[in-house]
């Protein structure tokens, strides 16, 4: 509702000689424009939505997860610390994937790689390695915000940065809250191994999806 009414906000008045700024639904329009026109921005920007980790919901089920294996019960605090710390240093090494995989590979594995690790956290049966696995999977649910910022950024003119992205926002928002109740309803319907399974095949199916319809050519260039 807020994103709606900001487009009932008047501009301040233009003085002779100054050159009058576009309005929010211009600017809306370049960006819708520009997600039609150039295939590479919208190949990105599928990716980055669909490929969405699911963190939110994966912090409301791991606790009875937890309790499920018989972790103890420090883990359940500890645990999110030590993903929270391990995210941190993946992030901000995060542009060593690059120079290490190149730019399309980087974008992929970090893309990717919390579904592989939602697939494993629902393999585990013992304690140690459920927690082990949350750590991780926590820890990379990050990893791939500053790689798709770079790329994002380079096709986005500046004076329509801010609402492009607040569109791509949006999108994101939108499928999240989708996905919440269908990943409710499995999780109510057939326990938490089959959705944390759920999770981890709709992350990688997207990053295979989304990722290989790029051509070679445009892509993360």
């Amino acid at each position: 509702a807020a994103w709606l009414v900001s487009f009932s906000l008047q501009d301040e008045p233009v003085e002779d000689g100054d050159e009058a700024e576009p309005s929010s639904w211009e600017l809306l329009g370049d960006g819708l424009a520009l997600l039609r026109a150039n295939r590479a921005f919208r190949g990105l920007t599928l990716l980055a939505i669909f490929t969405l980790p699911l963190g939110d919901y994966l912090l409301t089920l791991y606790q009875p997860r937890f309790v499920a294996v018989g972790a103890p019960p420090i883990w359940l605090g500890l645990g999110m610390a030590c993903g929270s710390l391990v995210g941190l240093v993946l992030t901000a090494n995060a542009w060593r994937l690059q120079v290490w995989l190149g730019p399309r590979w980087a974008l992929l594995l970090a893309a990717g790689l919390p579904g592989l690790l939602y697939l494993l956290f629902a393999a585990a049966t013992g304690p140690t390695p459920s927690v082990f696995l949350f750590v991780l999977l926590v820890g990379s649910i990050g990893l791939k915000t500053p790689l798709f910022s770079e790329h994002l950024n380079r096709h986005i003119a500046s004076r329509n940065r801010a609402t492009l992205l607040s569109l791509i926002s949006m999108g994101t928002s939108l499928y999240d809250a989708l996905m919440g109740l269908v990943i409710g309803g499995v999780a109510d319907s057939f326990g938490l191994t089959p959705t944390f399974v759920l999770m981890g095949a709709v992350v990688l199916a997207a990053t295979l999806i989304f990722g290989a319809g790029q051509p070679r050519s445009e892509a993360l260039t």
